[in-house]
């Protein structure tokens, strides 16, 4: 038996993650290459309303699956 999965834009991953910690006064920020955040932190970023970071992560498979928004049967495209 096939495994079957959705896939899933980066930008609707991306969109997920942000509407999670909406209301924890968190954002996820995605850092633009070549940045200083992106050197020391990674590309998406986690940050307070202090602009403290609390997680980051170097790319949106990882990001997205310890946030847990991605469901076991879904893939990112």
């Amino acid at each position: 038996m096939r495994k079957t999965t959705v896939p899933l834009s980066v930008r609707a991953v991306e969109a997920r993650i942000r509407r999670k910690f909406r209301g924890d006064d968190l954002s996820f920020v995605k850092a633009r290459p070549g940045s200083r955040a992106y050197q020391e932190a990674g590309a998406y970023i986690l940050v307070d309303s202090h602009h403290a970071v609390q997680a980051a992560w170097p790319d949106i498979q990882k990001a997205a699956v310890e946030t847990e928004v991605l469901k076991p049967w879904e893939q990112i495209e």
